[in-house]
C-alpha cells in the first residue's frame, strides 16, 4: 500500500509539473515567441532548438510557361537553382514538357518565382499561403510539454525505492521517448515547409497544342451546354413519366371531395344540417 500511495505522489508532482510547463508555453505564444527547428535533418529528440520567430506560412506555386528550346530553358532552370539554393524533390520530362517540383528557401521564394517566371511566355500561374501558424504553436507546445516532462521524470530515477518503482517510472519514461520522438518528427516536417517553398514549373515546347487556346474553350463552352441539355431532357422525360400521372390523380381527388360529385361537400352539409 505505502508502494502505491509512493508512486501514486510521483505522478502527481509530475502533473504540476506539466501544468507549470504549460502555462510557460502558452504565455510565450500569447508573446509571440516560439520555433523553427534549424533543419529535419538536425533534428534529435531532447535537443533540437527551437527559435522565436512570427507568423508560420507555407508558400506554394505553380507556372505553367512556354519556351522555344528545351536545352536554353533548362540551362537557365540549373542556374536558378544554383542562384537561389534549390533543389527539385521530383523531376519529368517527356517529348512535349518538362516538369520540376522545385524546393526554395523561403526567404527567396518571391525573387525565384519571379526568375522561373521570366523563363519564357507563361501560359498559366497558381499561388498559394497556407497559414500553419496554430499547428506550428500547438506542436512546439506539446513537445516542448513532453520534454520537461521527460526531466522530470528522469530525475525520479534516483528517488525510487524500491524495483517496482523503478519499473513503473521506466515504462513512463520509454513511453515520453516515442511520443517526442513522434511529435519531433511532425514539428521537423512543419518547419521543412516552412522554410522551403514549393514551386512547380511545367515547360512547353512553343509547338505543343495548349488547352488554354480559343477553341479549346469553346469547345469545353459547348460542352457544358451539351451536358446542360442533356440534364434538361431528363427533367423533362421526369415530368411527363410521374408530373402528369399526378396531376391527373390530384385533379381527380378534387373532383370527388370538392367538384361535381363533392363528397366532403356532402360530409358537411349533414353535419351541419345535424347541428341544427
Amino acid at each position: 500500500m505505502k508502494k502505491r500511495i509512493r508512486y501514486a505522489v510521483l505522478v502527481f508532482i509530475a502533473a504540476l509539473a506539466l501544468a507549470g510547463c504549460s502555462k510557460k508555453v502558452a504565455a510565450s505564444a500569447a508573446n509571440g515567441g516560439t520555433v523553427s527547428a534549424e533543419s529535419s535533418a538536425d533534428y534529435d529528440a531532447g535537443t533540437m532548438p527551437l527559435v522565436s520567430v512570427g507568423r508560420k506560412l507555407v508558400y506554394s506555386a505553380t507556372l505553367s510557361i512556354r519556351v522555344g528550346a528545351f536545352e536554353e530553358a533548362e540551362r537557365r532552370v540549373n542556374e536558378l537553382f544554383t542562384r537561389y539554393q534549390a533543389y527539385s524533390s521530383r523531376t519529368s520530362a517527356s517529348e512535349t514538357s518538362r516538369d520540376w517540383t522545385i524546393r526554395v528557401p523561403a526567404a527567396s521564394y518571391r525573387d525565384a518565382l519571379r526568375e522561373f517566371a521570366g523563363i519564357g511566355r507563361v501560359t498559366r500561374r497558381s499561388e498559394e499561403a497556407d497559414d500553419v501558424t496554430l499547428r506550428f504553436y500547438d506542436l512546439e507546445g506539446r513537445l516542448n510539454t513532453k520534454r520537461e516532462l521527460l526531466k522530470t521524470f528522469r530525475s525520479y530515477l534516483t528517488k525510487a525505492n524500491t524495483m517496482e518503482e523503478m519499473l513503473g517510472v521506466e515504462e513512463r519514461i520509454a513511453d515520453l521517448e516515442d511520443e517526442i520522438d513522434r511529435l519531433g518528427g511532425d514539428f521537423a516536417a512543419l518547419n521543412n515547409q516552412i522554410d522551403y517553398a514549393t514551386i512547380r514549373v511545367t515547360l512547353w515546347n512553343v509547338d505543343t497544342p495548349i488547352r488554354d487556346t480559343l477553341g479549346e474553350r469553346l469547345r469545353e463552352l459547348f460542352g457544358s451546354f451539351g451536358v446542360f441539355l442533356r440534364g434538361g431532357a431528363v427533367v423533362l422525360v421526369g415530368v411527363v413519366v410521374y408530373g402528369i400521372p399526378v396531376v391527373i390523380i390530384l385533379a381527380a381527388l378534387f373532383w370527388l371531395l370538392f367538384g361535381k360529385v363533392g363528397l366532403l361537400r356532402k360530409l358537411w352539409h349533414l353535419i351541419a344540417g345535424g347541428r341544427k
